[in-house]
């Protein structure tokens, strides 16, 4: 639950270079949703376009966008 991430927890990488963590998703008790409507508060559409999103321990999921050229790139 959100309150025992606040007590107890740290960071959880959900998708890493538009590669979704499904077991990390699942660990956490989260929906795609859930990670889908994150990525729309950060006017992103697709997981293709985050290089990282972060569960973090106050229950809120950071996204870093890609940079343009980083598609490419793994690392």
């Amino acid at each position: 639950s959100t309150a025992e991430r606040l007590i107890t927890g740290a960071p959880s990488l959900l998708v890493y270079n538009g590669h979704l963590m499904a077991d990390r998703l699942r660990r956490q008790r989260l929906t795609t949703e859930d990670l889908d409507a994150a990525l729309r508060a950060y006017g992103l559409s697709d997981l293709e376009q985050v290089r990282t999103a972060v569960l973090e321990i106050d229950g809120t999921i950071s996204v870093i966008p890609k940079l343009p050229g980083d598609s490419s790139r793994e690392g």
